[in-house]
């Protein structure tokens, strides 16, 4: 920066630092959003009062940024196989409020289930185009996490990715909601 290059170092050092706290702060705070729609979207997804299978039949992942729609359908599927579920479905919208109508969290979650071991097949459910299903694999699957590579073509991103800085194998960071 101008400062560094005029012989500033301490005054840029102290502007980097500043800075990276800063990018820290956003990420919190679109994490704790995220978590905060997925709750308000899905009352009953940790009610532990109902049944398992019932909680993870349907999940609603609309309102989210790609991003974080995509953590939250990977964790919802390594939920989902773990519990032997043999299908779910994934309410991602249908791009009303999206610049052209273009649906990009459907788009991108179903580029994500053509990457994943644990889906058999999902397709756009006929009777709302904004939900897809999903048919899970059966058999001895442990839910393992998708690599960052799998989920990168559904961002179209050139480098693999941490999805919210979460670790989908158990981690106390992840989203609370799940």
């Amino acid at each position: 920066d101008e400062r560094y290059r005029a012989g500033q170092f301490h005054a840029s050092r102290d502007l980097q630092a500043r800075s990276r706290l800063l990018a820290d702060r956003s990420r919190d705070l679109h994490l704790t959003a995220a978590k905060w729609f997925f709750a308000l979207n899905n009352p009953s997804y940790e009610d532990e009062s109902v049944e398992l299978h019932k909680r993870l039949d349907v999940v609603n992942i609309h309102d989210l940024s790609v991003r974080q729609a995509l953590a939250f359908a990977n964790k919802h599927i390594i939920l989902c196989a773990r519990a032997g579920l043999s299908k779910t479905i994934l309410i991602c919208g249908r791009g009303r409020h999206s610049a052209g109508g273009e649906r990009p969290i459907l788009h991108a979650v179903e580029c994500f289930l053509d990457t994943n071991k644990d889906v058999s097949s999902s397709l756009s459910d006929p009777s709302n185009g904004g939900r897809i299903l999903v048919f899970l694999t059966q058999g001895d699957s442990e839910g393992e996490a998708v690599e960052g590579e799998s989920v990168q073509c559904c961002l179209f991103a050139s480098s693999p990715i941490i999805l919210l800085g979460v670790d989908v194998k158990g981690d106390e960071n992840e989203p609370s909601a799940m």
